[in-house]
Parts: structure tokens; sequence; C-alpha cells
């Protein structure tokens, strides 16, 4: 089986992350903010010439594995459920991916990854200090720039996504939204 330009993949476990850590964080549908991000790829699209292999894992949106409550309360499985725990994702509904085996985050598109940074001061409230991280997954459009793993960055407001990957918060952004590297 193969898409005409599409991906398809399965969830990596289970559609909702129920617990995180150990703990307990949710049991319910109507909260997308813990919807599994993490799939692996069961087939490639047709003349895909890419470096994501059949087997990988991917991150995608929150809404790929989604079940939420349709206007007439019946349960209803996102837009892209094909069919046996299987969805189609297009180039762009894939964020990042790693090889089986691997530890290291990818990204083939314009995509990467900041982890948030920890707010010492004493004069703020905060977990993390705003807009500000450290570079954990790169793209080819950032290293053009020489950006990379490691620096500390500020990025956009509003452009980023939070995700939890492998136990970690991370924000996705497009390189778009990298504006200071320091």
């Amino acid at each position: 089986m193969k898409g005409n330009g599409l991906f398809i993949i399965t969830p990596y476990g289970k559609e909702y992350e129920v617990e995180r850590n150990g703990v307990l964080v949710s049991s319910s549908v109507e909260d997308a903010s813990f919807t599994n991000r993490v799939g692996v790829v069961k087939y490639l699209p047709i003349n895909y010439k890419g470096s994501i292999a059949i087997g990988d894992f991917v991150v995608v949106g929150h809404n790929m594995f989604r079940t939420y409550y349709d206007m007439k309360g019946r349960k209803t499985k996102s837009s892209a459920y094909f069919k046996d725990s299987m969805y189609i994702a297009d180039g762009n509904d894939i964020y990042l991916y790693k090889k089986n085996g691997d530890v290291n985050w990818e990204s083939e598109s314009d995509f990467c990854a900041v982890k948030p940074v920890e707010n010492n001061s004493k004069w703020s409230n905060e977990q993390y200090k705003y807009v500000t991280g450290i570079i954990t997954v790169t793209n080819e459009d950032l290293k053009k720039q020489n950006v990379n793993i490691n620096d500390n960055v500020v990025f956009k407001s509003g452009g980023e996504y939070e995700f939890y990957i492998d136990g970690v918060k991370w924000y996705i952004m497009r390189s778009k939204n990298i504006f200071i590297v320091e």
C-alpha cells in the first residue's frame, strides 16, 4: 500500500496520553493537549525521495490521532483517520522524525524544536523564561544561518506548539519564528 503523496502512520502507543512520568494527567478525549503526538511510519508516499523510512518515528500535530465528539455528540476520529489505527499524513503534518533505535530527532522540513529555559528569577512566578530556549532540533534553513543545536534563541510568541517528547517539554516551531540567536 502506498499513498499518492501521503504517509500512512499509526500512533506509537495509545492515542491519548493518560500518564506522564507515572502521573495520571488526563483520561478525557475533550482535552487535545494530551493526544499522542508520536507515530510510526507504516507506508511511504509513491516516489518519495526523503530521509524518512518505514518504521521511523514521527512527531505530528495534536489533531492527527485525536478523537472528539461531533455536534451531535457522536464520538468521531480525526479527519486524518484511514482505517485500523492508520492515519494519513502529508509532509506538512510531520514535524520531526527519528530512525528506530536513534535517540536524536531530525527535521526534514522547516520545523525545529526548542527546549524552554528554566526561569531562575526571584521576581517572576513563571516556570520558563518568556520566548527563550535552546535549539534541540535544527533543520537545513537554520544550519545555513549558522543556528546549531544548543544555541540559545529567542522566538516569536504564538508561533510555538508545546510538545512532550521523550518525557521532555519542547516547543516546535517553524524556522521563521526564530529571530535572535545568543
